[in-house]
């Protein structure tokens, strides 16, 4: 949306004052940089970021993300900051679940190494953070990290109470999205687990719903599954339309996946 003079000259002169703070600099030069793409504004976040200031780095990879703006050089930027922090550092405290998430977004093929390690850690909030920024620059190697994630659960390699949020549920999305049917055997293994538990219904109910869209041909019949999946569960824009697009190419009614290419619905 075009941003009217008066509006762009009162932030301009924010960040202009000799005596603004960060705090008021870092927003005013991301909103300059998003509607001009002036270096001056660029170079500014790039060198907070660089000093480690979260909400220029935050700033900056969103602007660039959606923008399109000098995406290879915070790509650059993002692997940088990266390999200051040790992979032992804990991953909301350093900051290093956002870094990973962004180098999904801004990274390519080359990073695949770079990403597979974190899917290692002992952080399962970062691992899921790992292995679907991974999914977004090679998706093979992702859906292998996932499918590994499901073995450790189904083969009792983990206490039972941390099965669901950090190796089973946050990788549905993507055997649905890319439609990984060498995933069926590991989730039939997954519900003979889950069937030996209390209170797993709804779980029981996503993964049967993942399991007959896996397990679909028509693509009419598997845009009706993979509705029915969104809406008992969260899945990355991302990943969606890829589903969304391929089920149209293959035949599937546009009218029926509203809902997949809608904003998420929770």
């Amino acid at each position: 949306m075009p941003v009217d003079r008066p509006t762009m000259a009162a932030v301009h002169e924010f960040y202009s004052r000799p005596d603004a703070r960060s705090a008021v600099k870092t927003p005013a030069a991301a909103f300059l940089l998003r509607h001009t793409r002036e270096e001056g504004f660029y170079s500014f976040l790039k060198k907070e970021a660089l000093r480690g200031e979260r909400d220029a780095i935050r700033r900056l990879c969103e602007v660039s993300i959606e923008g399109s703006i000098r995406r290879e050089e915070t790509a650059s930027l993002v692997r940088t900051l990266l390999s200051r922090i040790p992979m032992t550092a804990q991953a909301p405290d350093s900051g290093m679940d956002r870094l990973v998430r962004y180098l999904g977004e801004l990274g390519d093929a080359t990073d695949t190494d770079r990403l597979a390690a974190y899917c290692k850690h002992d952080d399962g909030s970062l691992v899921s953070e790992a292995i679907h920024a991974l999914a977004k620059v090679n998706e093979k190697v992702a859906l292998e990290q996932a499918k590994e994630r499901l073995r450790l659960y189904a083969t009792k390699a983990i206490p039972k109470e941390d099965f669901w949020w950090w190796y089973v549920m946050p990788y549905l999305d993507l055997f649905l999205c890319f439609e990984d049917r060498s995933a069926i055997a590991d989730m039939n293994e997954v519900l003979k687990r889950l069937g030996t538990e209390r209170d797993r219904e709804e779980e029981i109910k996503l993964i049967e719903i993942l399991l007959r869209f896996l397990k679909a041909e028509g693509a009419e019949d598997r845009a009706k599954l993979a509705v029915e999946f969104i809406r008992n569960d969260r899945v990355d824009p991302f990943f969606r339309k890829k589903l969304a697009d391929r089920l149209i190419e293959e035949g599937a009614p546009p009218e029926r996946l509203k809902e997949l290419m809608a904003d998420p619905i929770r």
